[in-house]
């Protein structure tokens, strides 16, 4: 079995945090990394967007501005996500290949062993929490990731607690996640005027 590495790192802006996990995955792309797990932070507080998320309307950017908020692209795919510090929000980032899984190398299953993963640690804590095996809700994807849960994401008394995004590379793969601790709803409002009942 491969060692994995666990890192817990220092609050850091959004581009040093993006260049961390990038730097990771690439790494272990590349067979020069071990597979690993990061938690962290956002400092100043940072809305995030998905790789392919158009930067629209339903992200205000002037609010961002105004407010003190970063602003960055995530390598992975996704909504946009408010990180609002450590009291309200925590990220993680598994950098690993379908092989260190031991399962195949299809997207959703490696999704879903690292959902797995994550509801039995927040249980262990007295989470309640459950994963959700098919996505709720219709229609395009929200401007703010946790306005709806998808496949195999994590849900607390039927409210999103955990969302996740994943991107390829070959065989290896970057996969991003918010634990939601709590929400500043008219913070998220001002950020995201399209979202309604953040």
């Amino acid at each position: 079995m491969t060692a994995w590495r666990l890192l817990v790192t220092e609050p850091c802006d959004g581009a040093t945090n993006m260049a961390i996990d990038e730097a990771l995955w690439r790494g272990r792309h590349a067979g020069a990394s071990p597979p690993t797990v990061r938690f962290f932070a956002w400092d100043p507080p940072t809305v995030s967007v998905g790789y392919g998320q158009p930067l629209d309307r339903h992200v205000d950017v002037a609010a961002c501005r105004r407010l003190g908020v970063g602003l960055v692209r995530r390598p992975t795919g996704g909504s946009a996500i408010y990180h609002d510090g450590p009291e309200r929000e925590l990220t993680y980032c598994v950098t690993a290949t379908a092989g260190d899984l031991a399962v195949g190398g299809d997207l959703l299953e490696t999704y879903r062993w690292i959902a797995r993963a994550l509801v039995r640690g927040l249980n262990a804590l007295g989470a309640g929490a459950e994963m959700v095996p098919t996505g709720r809700g219709l229609g395009p994807d929200p401007a703010f990731c946790f306005a709806r849960t998808g496949a195999f994401e994590i849900e607390v008394g039927g409210r999103k607690l955990v969302g996740s995004a994943q991107r390829r590379l070959g065989t290896s793969f970057l996969q991003h996640g918010a634990v939601l601790l709590g929400v500043d709803a008219a913070r998220v409002r001002e950020l995201f005027p399209t979202t309604r009942d953040p």
